[in-house]
């Protein structure tokens, strides 16, 4: 998964109740190759994405596997960690991100619903990122969603702003308001997608954070 601009995602708060949209925080790509960096309200924590294999050793592997163990051990001192699981980390999908959470409890996660598809998963797009968000949006460890849109390219998905690329737009944002996760900072590629998801209805408010 490609495509953030500079490297920089703006975290809002979104009251569909008023259609406000606040700034709070924003995400920083690229810190490291598995690393990035999420600072909301003020507060600074660090997300990893997982040890990405390599074609003669995926991730799936025990190599792969103990680094991204270690990775985690390693952050286990910080206030807040986050995981941000993607299709290139061991951590990819529903069940090794609950397997994940159980094990962790106190890790906070971002979900990213288009970095957990793969262009083979488009077709039914709207049943993986309605199933994506109604497994997870309800987690209470859960500390701020990605919303985006993605084209293909080069075999890779790239995020791009809403309405700009193949996935359904609307699916996604009906799933992410009925799943409970409205109460979330959502990052998104631009302020007009912000303003978009504060008009696409009410959402309970509520916070965990």
């Amino acid at each position: 998964m490609k495509g953030v601009p500079s490297g920089v995602l703006t975290l809002y708060r979104i009251n569909t109740s008023n259609g406000s949209w606040t700034p709070c925080g924003r995400i920083v790509d690229g810190v490291d190759p598995s690393l990035a960096s999420i600072t909301l309200d003020e507060q600074s924590s660090t997300a990893i994405r997982g040890i990405s294999g390599t074609e003669n050793e995926p991730v799936w592997l025990p190599a792969p596997r103990a680094a991204f163990a270690r990775a985690c051990d390693a952050l286990a001192h910080e206030a807040v960690a986050w995981i941000w699981p993607t299709q290139q980390s061991p951590i990819s999908d529903v069940p090794s991100l609950r397997s994940f959470l159980d094990a962790r409890p106190n890790w906070r996660f971002l979900l990213d619903p288009v970095a957990m598809l793969t262009p083979e998963m488009l077709p039914r797009a709207d049943d993986y990122l309605m199933r994506i968000f109604m497994a997870m949006g309800g987690r209470r460890e859960l500390g701020a969603v990605l919303i985006c849109d993605a084209r293909v390219d080069d075999g890779q998905l790239v995020r791009v702003p809403l309405g700009e690329g193949c996935l359904p737009i609307d699916a996604m944002v009906a799933a992410w308001r009925a799943s409970g996760a409205g109460h979330a900072p959502v990052g998104v590629l631009t302020p007009a997608d912000a303003q978009r998801l504060a008009r696409a209805g009410h959402v309970p408010e509520r916070s965990t954070l």
